[in-house]
């Protein structure tokens, strides 16, 4: 952004179950905790900064959901052509104008059926890799994030019988994480606090509004 000042950048999020699920090694029968932890963590870290940049770039940058591309493509594109300064055509999700690529397959969001598909989206609840542990973890870790992008948890209330063995008896980073979940719906303001639970107090102040 400081090397091109008037450059445009869309950043698109998805949900952090099929995040999970997507990456999830056909090799392995779970997923190993410290794994686990790594993908989620990432995770957030890509939204923190998302967030962060839309909140120091403003109309720079415009944030969007993977759900929202797919399922409201039509509005979706048109938020996007109105950030680009471009004018909006109906061909632009058209799938049957797509070209398909050799290492595409029909597992993407539009196949070879000619239609965007919305069926991938929802494919992690019909999906053996987010056994009932693993998605608490991630409902978990998670929440706070997904509630603010729009994302409904499953679980109401953490199971702490799927979550406390992901952390290896390592009590400390359970008990940061416990705090961080407080933290996000709190009013606490200790700017060094902040940054070591959301990398950017703007985040937090994010998690709060919406």
């Amino acid at each position: 952004a400081r090397a091109y000042p008037e450059a445009k950048f869309i950043i698109q999020i998805r949900d952090p179950r099929a995040v999970v699920d997507a990456g999830y090694s056909t090799r392995q029968e779970t997923y190993i905790g410290h794994r686990l932890l790594e993908i989620i963590r990432q995770w957030r870290k890509t939204v923190a900064f998302s967030v962060y940049l839309k909140r120091t770039l403003g109309k720079q940058v415009c944030l969007i959901t993977y759900d929202n591309l797919v399922n409201e493509s039509e509005i979706a594109m048109q938020i996007i052509c109105k950030f680009l300064d471009l004018e909006y055509e109906s061909g632009m999700i058209d799938a049957s104008q797509f070209t398909a690529l050799d290492e595409f397959d029909s597992e993407n969001s539009w196949g070879l059926q000619g239609s965007i598909l919305n069926s991938r989206i929802s494919a992690w609840k019909e999906s053996e890799t987010l056994a009932p542990d693993t998605l608490s973890m991630v409902e978990f870790m998670c929440g706070p994030e997904m509630r603010a992008l729009g994302y409904a948890p499953t679980i109401l209330e953490p199971n702490w019988d799927h979550i406390v063995p992901f952390f290896y008896n390592d009590h400390q980073s359970l008990a940061n994480e416990m705090l961080r979940s407080t933290l996000a719906s709190s009013d606490v303001v200790d700017e060094k606090l902040l940054r070591e639970h959301f990398l950017f107090s703007e985040v937090k102040t994010y998690l709060k509004e919406v």
